[in-house]
């Protein structure tokens, strides 16, 4: 059964591979053309026998049970590890809705990041990586992944936009109403060619370091847009306020500066070169060399203790555990010693039980044999 449902053609399909299962299928993708490799079948004769039987299968179920386990992997790591759906609780059909589709993001990112760091060694001097063990960092679940993603948003590096930025990507076909247009090379492309030839060649965005950036710090910040009219590469996010305390964003500083090397000329320059009389950071390249390696020694000191404190906990808790066990042992001695103490007054017990009953038996022994001497004497 097909049919199509707002310019998207989805078919029906009912598979039956065997009298009891049956498959119903939904899907916009996918062809119902016999696959290859057929389904081979397994089921007992009369006689107990295991019996085999190749049965055609569609393409689509094909697919879909080669990438079953796949999907179930996948469905695992984000309803039972991530499990965001628990955290974020709502009656609202469509926040649960977005919950799942970033949970699903999340996961799609963790495997990305595994498959591209597969047979790789990590950089840790990110900051990133400031609260991971050296050991986990090549093998960290969904939670830390949704932590790493997080971080950034928590000690103020990234701020949450308030308004509406400016983007060339709303409508590419109005760039003339746009501030800003993408860096291009001379054929016009946003890309640089692939080098032909070469093994594990990808193809790269054209990005030039950002000129009103230059003003406040040496280092320099990758953007793939310019000025529309000069050709200046300009930031698209804005970096006004935070910690550098700038005024304006890289775009409206240069359109209202009046300056001629800030400024916006109209008339395309070749080359954007900044006097050293326009910069306002007082560190020079240097410096900030300096200090960033004071920085990674740091961030290695913190590394160094974080892993102390971890074995100075494991340390106290195998002494712990090793109290317990200690006590655990001595008051099995007592216990048994109490045992023994209580056995030892039961069988004293028993004994001058015994002891005592022995007595009496004797003495109305000799009772009777007096008595029985006394009558013999009357007779």
């Amino acid at each position: 059964m097909q049919t199509t449902i707002a310019d998207v053609e989805i078919f029906a399909m009912a598979y039956a591979w065997s009298q009891k299962g049956v498959a119903y299928m939904i899907s916009s993708c996918g062809t119902t053309v016999m696959h290859e490799h057929p389904y081979l079948s397994r089921y007992e004769d009369d006689f107990g026998n295991v019996q085999e039987k190749e049965l055609p299968r569609p393409t689509v179920a094909h697919m879909l049970y080669e990438f079953l386990p796949l999907i179930d992997e996948h469905n695992k790591a984000r309803q039972n590890s991530l499990a965001l759906e628990k955290c974020w609780l709502t009656k609202n059909c469509w926040v649960r809705l977005l919950t799942t589709f970033l949970g699903m993001a999340v996961i799609d990112l963790l495997r990305w990041d595994r498959r591209q760091h597969y047979g790789h060694v990590r950089d840790l001097n990110f900051d990133i990586y400031d609260n991971m063990d050296e050991d986990f960092v090549d093998d960290f679940d969904v939670r830390t992944m949704a932590n790493l993603i997080g971080k950034p948003l928590s000690d103020g590096r990234l701020r949450y936009r308030i308004t509406n930025q400016p983007s060339a990507r709303d409508n590419p076909f109005d760039v003339g109403s746009k501030n800003v247009v993408r860096i291009t090379g001379p054929d016009g492309s946003i890309v640089h060619p692939r080098i032909e030839g070469k093994i594990g060649s990808k193809i790269r965005v054209r990005q030039q370091s950002c000129f009103i950036c230059r003003l406040y710090s040496s280092k320099t910040v990758n953007t793939q847009w310019k000025c529309r009219d000069c050709g200046m590469p300009l930031c698209q996010v804005d970096r006004s306020g935070g910690i550098s305390q700038r005024p304006k964003s890289c775009i409206q500083e240069h359109l209202c500066s009046e300056d001629k090397y800030i400024g916006c000329n109209i008339a395309p320059r070749s080359s954007f070169i900044l006097p050293d009389h326009l910069k306002r950071y007082s560190m020079t390249r240097l410096q900030e060399e300096r200090l960033e390696q004071e920085r990674q020694k740091k961030r290695r000191e913190r590394q160094e203790e974080r892993l102390e404190q971890e074995r100075n906990k494991k340390r106290r808790e195998r002494q712990v555990q090793t109290e317990k066990q200690q006590q655990m042992i001595a008051s099995k001695e007592r216990e048994k010693k109490r045992m023994e103490e209580a056995r030892a007054a039961r069988s004293q017990t028993v004994r001058r039980a015994k002891e005592a009953t022995a007595k009496q038996h004797k003495r109305t022994r000799s009772e009777q044999v007096s008595e029985h001497r006394v009558l013999r004497a009357r007779k």
